[in-house]
């Protein structure tokens, strides 16, 4: 049997969900999907455009699913190379982040 050859990670709630035609939003810089709860909790709608960013540097895949009043679930795909392979030093790190930031800003 061969060995996996890469590792996906999945993260599902029971929340209010997103609808369709938001989806696509998410993961893009600043866009956020406006509903009661986010209005009252705020946000600055990077925290999935940063985790986007940084799983496709890795060559990994995200995707998000959702039905509305039922829920959502988002996940990650990273290949084990990638994802085992060490940083060398710092400055490839910083590389690395400001690759991202880049691609943000983009």
């Amino acid at each position: 049997v061969a060995a996996p050859s890469s590792m996906r990670v999945s993260i599902t709630d029971t929340g209010i969900g997103i609808p369709a035609k938001d989806i696509d939003k998410l993961g893009t810089p600043f866009e956020q999907v406006e509903n009661q709860m986010t209005k009252s909790r705020g946000g600055s709608g990077l925290g999935l455009a940063i985790s986007k960013s940084l799983i496709e540097l890795h060559d990994g895949q995200f995707s998000i699913e959702s039905q509305e009043n039922v829920g959502t679930t988002v996940s990650f795909t990273l290949p084990f190379e990638k994802a085992l392979e060490p940083a060398t030093d710092d400055d490839q790190i910083r590389r690395e982040v400001y690759e991202t930031l880049e691609l943000l800003q983009s």
